[in-house]
């Protein structure tokens, strides 16, 4: 059973404020997609989304787009399966950039 919340039932987390533990969280469930690595794509993915009670993630949207949908729907789909362990005590919403960017590499001759 969901339960309805009012004005002040949820907050807008502060970039830096309490915030690293759900980045780590979301980051760790953050792919690069194959398809995208051999494309050559980069780019930074704006998102929102919800952080409830329970530790599960809700309400995700991108507010600004990599240009790629590729990109853009990895970064939904690693939020949406991010389970945040550190509880919170009331729903938090979370405005977090991804950045995709390919590494060169060294002597692997590819």
């Amino acid at each position: 059973g969901g339960r309805n919340i009012g004005k002040g039932g949820e907050t807008m987390l502060e970039e830096g404020k309490d915030y690293n533990y759900i980045r780590h969280a979301v980051m760790k469930n953050i792919g690069y997609p194959e398809r995208a690595r051999r494309m050559g794509f980069e780019g930074k993915t704006l998102l929102s989304f919800m952080v409830l009670e329970n530790g599960t993630t809700s309400q995700i949207k991108v507010e600004k787009s990599s240009g790629y949908r590729l990109l853009d729907d990895s970064a939904i789909e690693g939020v949406a399966r991010t389970v945040i362990s550190q509880k919170v005590s009331y729903r938090v919403v979370v405005r977090l950039p991804i950045t995709y960017r390919l590494q060169v590499s060294k002597g692997d001759g590819t």
